[in-house]
């Protein structure tokens, strides 16, 4: 049930000399055409994983002299760009963004499966939150309001299959709840505005869209799903805190290159990346919204990934959740 070894391997830092030393092939790797490289993502502009994308990407270009163009190429929760980036020509000249995990009732393209990893951009937990009008201000009290009145409860997430369903199931199944799951498209916009009006008596989220409602004290935190505290919520207890041993549930943004890809320009992308994603600014913005800085080498991401994606597909069969 627990990735915590892995999770904690990566948030707990890695050492510099990894980060910055590399090799001489990967210090010297160049792109052999002044065309612009195409950076990828499955998912609309104005959400976390499209603004970071971007400011790595602006930062990669002067990093490397070579100008990195962002592509949004939306559709199938981001199937449709993982299936053109894995069939592009391995040469450098096209990246993507993965955000996970996300399960699909067909098999994607992904690390190790038609994609190369580079790098981690990021690690996050999800966020069990409520609105605060409620007067609810501790999950035990949730579970107990949850037991006495099951059909009045409910909690929305990102979709049929996402990681935030699968988590709030895990809580039905842990807690002997029956909460009623409600799928939106997506983890921010109208599920943040139906659960500030209180049509939602819960979010099982990322953090950043609820970050904002959390701090103005219309939203109430009750528990994260990773096994250690998120900084920016630092006074809201882990799942395991609040007597749930063994649950470590997050998400992640990664990045990846068509198989094939040469060995020397993935070292490089990895090194500048992994650089980037952690200096003070690029990691604020992170944190802002509800992640935290990651990079580290590549073969950390495919372990990672390949890790998370059977945990939770052993879960989607557990409670028989069909994917769409």
């Amino acid at each position: 049930m627990t990735i915590t070894p892995t999770r904690r391997a990566i948030l707990g830092g890695i050492p510099a000399a990894v980060l910055l030393a590399g090799t001489a092939s990967a210090q010297d790797a160049a792109w052999p055409q002044r065309r612009p490289i195409q950076w990828v993502l499955g998912f609309a502009p104005g959400g976390a994983l499209d603004a970071t994308t971007r400011v790595v990407a602006e930062k990669l270009s002067r990093a490397i002299g070579q100008q990195v163009v962002v592509e949004n190429r939306t559709g199938a929760s981001g199937a449709i760009a993982a299936r053109a980036v894995a069939q592009a020509a391995p040469d450098g000249y096209t990246l993507i963004s993965l955000p996970g995990p996300i399960l699909y009732p067909q098999a994607v393209p992904g690390p190790g499966r038609g994609l190369t990893p580079v790098t981690l951009l990021a690690l996050g937990p999800m966020v069990i939150a409520g609105p605060a009008a409620m007067g609810l201000t501790t999950l035990a009290q949730v579970i107990e309001q949850a037991k006495r009145e099951p059909d009045k409860w409910n909690f929305g997430t990102a979709g049929v299959g996402s990681s935030h369903h699968i988590a709030g199931e895990l809580l039905n199944e842990r807690a002997g709840t029956r909460i009623q799951h409600i799928p939106y498209r997506g983890g921010g916009g109208p599920l943040v505005q139906d659960l500030l009006a209180g049509r939602l008596s819960l979010a099982v989220v990322g953090a950043g869209p609820l970050l904002p409602h959390i701090q103005a004290g219309t939203v109430r935190a009750y528990a994260v799903t990773t096994a250690q505290r998120f900084p920016e919520l630092s006074e809201v207890p882990t799942l395991v805190e609040s007597g749930f041993a063994d649950i470590d549930l997050g998400q992640w943004f990664g990045t990846a290159v068509p198989t094939g890809t040469p060995p020397a320009i993935v070292a490089r992308l990895n090194q500048e990346i992994s650089r980037i994603v952690r200096e003070p600014d690029t990691a604020a913005l992170l944190r802002r919204q509800g992640m935290q800085a990651a990079g580290g080498p590549a073969e950390q991401f495919g372990a990672l990934f390949a890790r998370e994606e059977a945990l939770y597909a052993d879960l989607v069969k557990r409670f028989a959740i069909a994917l769409e």
